[in-house]
This record gives C-alpha cells, structure tokens and sequence, in this order.
C-alpha cells in the first residue's frame, strides 16, 4: 500500500482521515484489535486538535478582513470631517471643527495599531465622538451620523470575532501544520504499514478495511500528482 504524499494539503489530510476514521468505526471487524485501538484513538486526537486549528485560522482571516473594514470606516469618517470644517459655510465648518477636534485626539492613526490597542483606542473615539454635545454636531452634517453608525457597527463585528479568536488561541497549543507532520506519522509509519501485514496474514479479517483505505489514499494521491505537474507546466 503506497502512503500518503508528504505534499497533502492541511484540509485534504483532515478529510482522508476523516474517511479513514470512518471506514475503521464503521467495520466490527476491527473493534477488538488492540493495535489499531490505540492508533485511531491518537488519529482521532490530532483530527480534532486540526478542527480546532482550522477553525481559528479561519478567524483569524476573518479577523483581518473585519479590521480592515473599520480602518477603510475610520478614514472615510475622518476625510468627511476635514472635508466639513473647511467649507466656506460658517455654521456648518464650526460644528464639523468641533467634531473634528474630538476625532482628532485618535485620529486615522489608530489603524496602525495592534488589534487590541486599536479597538482600545476606536472604542473610546466611538464613545466621544457619540456624546450629547458632539452628536448634536454630527447630526447637522449630512452623512456623519450614518458614518459614525457604520463604524460603531463594524467595531462591533470585530470585538465580537476577536472575543472569539482570543479564546480559540488560547487552546491552540499545536499548529495545523505542526498537526499535519504527526497525522502523517501516525498514518505513514504506524496504520498504513500494519495494515499492509495484516492483510496478508488476516485477509479475511483486514482485507475490506485494507481495500477501502487503499482506495481513499490512491485517490488523494493522484489528486497531488496533478495538481503538481499543473504547477509544473506553469
């Protein structure tokens, strides 16, 4: 039985050894071999120690994505606000000055920051910018309030997932690809030589799972390999 290429992918890996897993549970034959027993229960381990890795890597962009949605919000706020306090109309330039100021004291700066310091630092414009006396300002200037609306909105998508990504980190001990290196291991050098002698000394015992696990790998393999000489061509 050929092991499984070295260039699998993070998401291919969990998906083979998702069926792998599967095919195992699903075959009673199999329930009492000690061996096995034990080395699935260490596949199953990794596969869900790489769900959970997968998961926060998939925050963590949409965190980037979300961060990058109240900065574009942050600068239009600011650029409307400059643009405001120097119209040649006294009454409005002087309530779009006043805001200003205040916006001023965080100013687009702040986009620049770390997530957690920007957020700090956007939560408390957010707060100022949203008093009594400033909103009564803002609320002269057409389009500020809404600009203002979004912004809050959007600071409060990106608490809501860095809430998320922060606990998610915090029971991350293991990378994906640090996952990948041992879920190979354990396939490679551990089930997939066992199984290749037991099909021959308990065929009638192993063959099924054997054939159905041959079957998956030869699958993804040929995938790999095609996708290598597509790059190749290129």
């Amino acid at each position: 039985m050929k092991k499984i290429h070295a260039s699998i992918r993070v998401t291919e890996l969990q998906t083979v050894s998702k069926t792998i897993i599967s095919y195992y549970k699903n075959d009673a034959k199999l329930a009492d071999d000690a061996f096995l027993t034990q080395a699935f229960e260490s596949l199953e381990t990794l596969q869900a120690q790489m769900t959970d890795s997968i998961h926060n890597d998939k925050i963590e962009s949409n965190l980037a994505e979300l961060d990058s949605a109240r900065d574009k919000l942050l600068s239009n706020l600011g650029t409307a606000l400059e643009g405001y306090s120097v119209l040649p109309l006294p009454e409005l330039a002087e309530k779009a000055q006043k805001a200003l100021a205040v916006f001023a004291n965080y100013g687009k700066k702040i986009a620049a920051e770390s997530f957690a310091s920007e957020s700090a630092l956007l939560d408390g414009l957010l707060l100022d910018i949203q008093k009594e006396e400033i909103k009564a300002c803002t609320k002269a200037l057409a389009g500020v309030d809404l600009l203002i609306e979004q912004l809050q909105a959007a600071q409060n998508d990106f608490s809501q997932s860095y809430a998320e990504y922060t606990a998610s980190s915090a029971s991350k001990a293991v990378s994906a690809t640090e996952l990948r290196k041992q879920m190979l291991s354990v396939l490679n050098t551990s089930i997939l030589p066992y199984l290749d002698a037991m099909y021959i000394a308990q065929k009638a015992v192993f063959g099924n799972f054997a054939q159905n696990v041959e079957a998956e790998i030869e699958k993804i393999n040929s995938i790999i390999k095609a996708r290598k000489a597509k790059a190749e061509k290129e």
